[in-house]
């Protein structure tokens, strides 16, 4: 816990570079493109901030339907694209699908002021792709939020060419909702969700050896995560999970799992809470899980015989290994300038327990003794070569940070 607090005061002066407080970028105006659940829960923190919002969907139907909300109070609803033409900046939220986005914003460019910030909500595809024909590409960014009710991370994602100018006002925008940016750089996953593919990769790694998805859940809440990778799996949705999933491979990510189980549950329609069926049922979209006997029939063919019983820390240890590989990936390609960010995104953009203080620094406080066969397994599963990072971290035994510093 005192390292979370020294995280927090290091996270509150460093965002990732100085340009997010020498270069002053005030947003008034802000216009969303898509109106799904994610617009409309970003567009309700931009009005906390003092913005003026008007959000565009190219469903009448949607639109209709947001006319009559009480969550839509006091957003300008608009069903043409043009309308957002004078924002300070745009923020695009619709599917996760390179095509779409790219069709979107090349309708966008034509109307937009060549000083709006143009930016992408994009969990998993590449920024620079996204924006691939923008007239102003220095004008372009990847404005991440991994959970705006929930959770406190930003990704602040910068393509090659980003301008400081841009990476500053988004910045200061993410600040002026109080949340914690991070300024990472546009590669596959980001940080959070290249770290939490590995995580549930692991999670069905270990599925499959014969452990059930409710003991694999119940070691990782007993770790103190908010919910386990099942869990996460029902909440994101299963198609999203395959979705994004492929975008990983395609940019050459290899913790990504190929188990054919996620695709089956997506064919049976077993979507998650969206639909109340995933790995567990639910009777609201807010309830809590239950089991389903169907569902563990379904599964079960996709179980191997188990090699033996696996004690909870196992599990954890297992798939905090495979985390920590992710973790290490990050540093080897620089995605974050400092190690500390990723610790800063566990837990403010994951749920990883703050009382362990992170996922660098729970590793920095295990045995290599007893983290080794774990990692060599995690290694060994997808013919992974060691991350430099990781390799001199277990050969010099140094801390990946010092706890007290900045």
């Amino acid at each position: 816990l005192l390292n979370h607090f020294f995280l927090n005061e290091f996270a509150r002066k460093n965002t990732g570079s100085s340009i997010g407080t020498h270069v002053k970028y005030e947003t008034k105006t802000v216009g969303i493109a898509g109106a799904g659940l994610m617009g409309l829960t970003i567009a309700a923190e931009a009005l906390k901030a003092g913005n003026t919002v008007s959000i565009y969907d190219s469903n009448p139907a949607v639109i209709a339907a947001m006319k009559n909300s009480s969550s839509a109070e006091n957003i300008s609803i608009v069903g043409a694209l043009d309308c957002l033409a004078k924002a300070d900046l745009v923020l695009e939220c619709i599917v996760e699908k390179l095509d779409a986005k790219q069709a979107l914003w090349t309708e966008l460019y034509e109307y937009l002021n060549p000083k709006t910030i143009l930016a992408t909500n994009t969990s998993a595809l590449p920024v620079a792709q996204i924006f691939r024909d923008a007239p102003l590409p220095e004008r372009c960014c990847g404005i991440h939020y991994c959970h705006p009710q929930l959770m406190q991370l930003v990704e602040i994602v910068r393509t090659p060419a980003t301008s400081d100018e841009t990476t500053a006002a988004a910045v200061q925008w993410v600040l002026a909702q109080r949340k914690t940016p991070i300024i990472v750089k546009d590669s596959p996953g980001f940080v959070v969700n290249r770290i939490l593919t590995a995580m549930l990769d692991a999670a069905i790694a270990v599925f499959e050896q014969g452990i059930s998805v409710r003991a694999i859940d119940v070691a990782m809440v007993d770790f103190g995560f908010p919910g386990g990778p099942f869990e996460v799996i029902d909440v994101i949705g299963l198609d999203t999970v395959v979705q994004a999933g492929r975008a990983m491979v395609s940019q050459g990510v290899r913790q990504v799992s190929g188990s054919p189980l996620l695709p089956m549950m997506v064919r049976k329609r077993r979507l998650g809470r969206k639909n109340g069926s995933g790995f567990y049922n639910y009777n609201s979209i807010d309830g809590p899980p239950f089991d389903n006997p169907d569902t563990r029939d379904l599964i079960e063919p996709y179980q191997k015989e188990s090699k033996g019983p696996f004690a909870s820390q196992q599990i954890v240890d297992s798939i905090l290994s495979a985390m920590l590989i992710a973790a290490t990936e990050i540093l080897d390609h620089q995605v974050v300038s400092d190690p500390r960010h990723i610790d800063i995104a566990m837990i403010q953009g994951l749920g990883f327990p703050a009382h362990h203080g992170g996922l660098l620094f729970w590793a920095d406080r295990q045995s290599n003794a007893k983290l080794r066969v774990f990692l060599n397994e995690q290694l060994a599963r997808h013919s992974l070569v060691e991350p430099k990072t990781l390799g001199k971290w277990r050969a010099d035994q140094v801390p990946f940070y010092q706890t007290v510093s900045g």
